[in-house]
């Protein structure tokens, strides 16, 4: 399967670990500097003695030989970053001493079952892999160079795989320029993945500018921070566009927000002051940094994109767009902003206007009450709000006259909004009495409902006194009793709403209405919960007992991994904890808590499960280490041809050069396929 190039460069990664592994002590032996020899297919005769820890298997490079200098070491981690970013591969290089990994062969195999992260779901090598590996170079042999991948590598990389060691990788090495060697062969295997097109001159010019660059900083580090570059350009141009094109009709905002605040202060007294203008003096402070903000960022704004360091740039651009962003933002504020003080000022220079306007509002709600009355109906509720009138105009009229006019136009509102509900009310009084009655005949059903509900409750109580624990019924008689009182309040609420009802007096009416209502729901509500109380008390005396037998079971399953010998102490020791916590519960009491036990086991059962994951990973671990252990001792067995300078030459037995391993199926001096789903191979210096 052929990938094709991404579209934008993803510069999320992995965690670069530099030098993370080291050679174990009793192996160390100083390695001799790289040497110029003929390639040579590998095959040693010791299986690899050490695999990389856990947490390096997903670092970009590791290099426990410690050929590199820092700065060879972070172009390295640049142009692997770029590989994986225009190949959508994952990439892993490690270098290695020879008394690390006397075969690279063997030590794949080792690294495979200490990585998990280098395997796919089946258990098979990570199809979108490549791993560059080497060893440095022995006083008695040549190091390896291994360059392994998985099935999406696309087939041509079979036959390509040799020459890129033989003409890319080995000769820098054997020169001893690692770095170059390196990149140059990352470079090589992103051709393979994704071949230039050879269709048309530009792209053929296209092509040959992509080489010189490669050669001239190590690899596709340049394509990728050209990208990079041309990105943060674009993002750089749209945000100052942005914040050009707001810059202006922000200020002029700002100032007519000054004007009107200017005017709110004007118009009101010095105490109201705060309060009128208090969101506008916040707006107006962040435009203010907004716009000095942008006059910082200014200063530098020709010479952004010309810092060669681009995670300057990218903090650079990412600040001009979290600014316009910001200004876009308190653009729409301050138009809101705006309209609510001109709303304000313009009803603060009404408030005495509108206040001659209540009288006659006044007089339309007697005139309502009038007729009500005439139609048989007692309006006195709504009728009440008239005997205020006059005192709330005077204490508007004082309040306007003292300037003070955010409290005067709030009281005016508020008795323009009473007068008007009450004529509202007084015009819908038929409507009104045929909806009353309606109410009242649900809640008369609801209250014979909630009667029931009362008995059904009481028997609940009494069954949960006499058969179970006190802490789970103390609570629900205190229900029981409050369920009570609210009923009786609801019938006498019931008794005053029908009175009033047929009274005609339907203020007073849907007042108690709503109150029987209030009454009825509360005492449906603790009634229920009794009930529920008592049936969630059944359902755990069944289900209790077997949870309690679930996790006596996952307990000797835990005490079945933790009796192994590789199983540390402190596990057998929680295990037993565990189990004499288990043994403190008592299901067999005569008034048991179901509720306290249920949640206890459920606790318990969460601690027991978490402690087999622990010692499921402590035996697959020591279990692990067994597996490295045999694979370092075991015997070995080779055959196949060796690769040399280019050419190929067939030898017996075991030699220094690639081999064929069928039971993995990577690709060494031989190309060959397995399940495993590993492709490549390794070949001497």
């Amino acid at each position: 399967m052929r990938l094709t190039r991404p579209t934008t460069l993803a510069l999320a990664g992995l965690a670069l670990t530099v030098g993370a592994v080291a050679a174990p002590t009793a192996l160390a032996a100083p390695s001799a500097a790289p040497t110029a020899m003929g390639a040579a297919a590998s095959a040693t005769g010791a299986d690899a003695r050490t695999a990389a820890p856990l947490d390096s298997c997903d670092a970009l490079l590791v290099d426990s030989a410690g050929v590199l200098s820092a700065e060879e070491a972070r172009r390295v981690t640049e142009a692997a970053r770029s590989f994986r970013s225009e190949t959508a591969f994952e990439v892993r290089i490690r270098i290695l001493t020879q008394q690390e990994a006397p075969s690279l062969e063997s030590w794949m195999d080792a690294q495979e079952a200490a990585c998990p992260t280098w395997l796919a779901a089946d258990g098979g090598f990570r199809s979108n892999l490549v791993v560059l590996a080497f060893t440095t170079d022995s006083p008695t042999d040549t190091g390896e160079t291994g360059l392994y991948y998985g099935a999406q590598m696309p087939s041509d990389m079979d036959q390509a795989w040799p020459r890129i060691l033989a003409d890319e990788i080995n000769p820098a090495i054997r020169d001893g320029d690692w770095d170059r060697g390196i990149t140059s062969g990352l470079t090589a295997v992103e051709r393979a993945i994704n071949p230039p097109s050879r269709s048309g001159q530009f792209a053929v010019v296209v092509a040959a500018l992509v080489v010189v660059l490669v050669g001239l900083v190590g690899g596709g580090v340049a394509v990728g921070r050209r990208r990079r570059r041309r990105q943060l350009a674009e993002r750089f141009a749209a945000a100052t566009a942005k914040l050009d094109e707001l810059t202006l009709p922000l200020d002029d905002q700002l100032q007519l927000l000054r004007r009107d605040t200017e005017l709110l202060r004007e118009a009101v007294a010095d105490e109201e002051e705060t309060r009128g203008v208090a969101p506008a003096e916040r707006l107006l402070r962040e435009g203010d940094r907004i716009l000095h903000q942008r006059s910082e960022l200014s200063i530098g704004r020709d010479r952004v994109l010309e810092d060669r360091d681009l995670a300057a740039v990218e903090r650079a651009v990412s600040a001009w767009e979290e600014l316009a962003s910001s200004a876009a933002t308190l653009m729409e504020k301050l138009t809101a902003e705006q309209r609510r003080l001109a709303d304000l000022v313009g009803r603060l220079q009404t408030v005495r206007e509108r206040a001659r306007d209540v009288p006659r509002l006044a007089e339309k709600v007697a005139a309502a009450a009038d007729a009500g009355e005439r139609d048989g109906f007692v309006v006195t509720t709504e009728r009440s709000v008239l005997d205020t009138v006059g005192e709330r105009l005077a204490e508007i009229d004082r309040l306007a006259a003292e300037r003070r006019l955010l409290s005067a136009d709030e009281r005016l509102t508020a008795l323009v909004d009473d007068l008007t509900s009450a004529h509202k009310q007084l015009t819908r009084l038929r409507r009104r009495r045929a909806a009353l009655t309606t109410l009242v005949g649900k809640l008369q059903e609801a209250t014979a409902k909630v009667s029931d509900l009362a008995e059904e409750a009481a028997a609940a109580l009494a069954e949960l006194q006499t058969g179970y624990a006190p802490s789970l019924w103390t609570d629900a008689a205190t229900f029981v009793s409050a369920g009570r009182e609210r009923l009786a309040s609801a019938r006498e609420r019931a008794s005053a709403a029908e009175s009033a009802l047929a009274a005609g007096d339907l203020g007073t009416g849907e007042r108690h209405a709503e109150a029987w209502r209030m009454d009825v729901r509360h005492a449906r509500r603790v009634f229920t919960r009794v009930i529920k109380r008592l049936g969630r008390v059944r359902q755990l005396r069944d289900a209790v007992p077997r949870k309690h037998a679930d996790v006596a079971a996952r307990l000797d399953r835990l005490q079945t991994i933790v009796s192994t010998p590789d199983v540390n102490g402190s596990l057998r020791a929680k295990a037993a904890t565990l189990t004499s916590e288990l043994k403190a519960l008592d299901i067999h009491a005569e008034q048991p808590d179901w509720i306290t036990l249920n949640r206890q086991l459920t606790a318990l059962r969460s601690r027991v499960d978490a402690a087999v994951r622990e010692a499921t990973r402590a035996r697959a671990e020591a279990e692990r280490r067994h597996r490295e252990a045999y694979l370092r001792t075991r015997p070995r067995r080779t055959t196949g041809f060796s690769f040399s300078g280019g050419t190929s030459r067939f030898s017996g037995g075991t030699s220094r050069g690639a081999r064929l391993r069928s039971s993995t199926g990577r690709h060494g001096g031989s190309v060959s396929r397995s399940s495993r789903g590993r492709r490549g191979g390794s070949a001497r210096r």
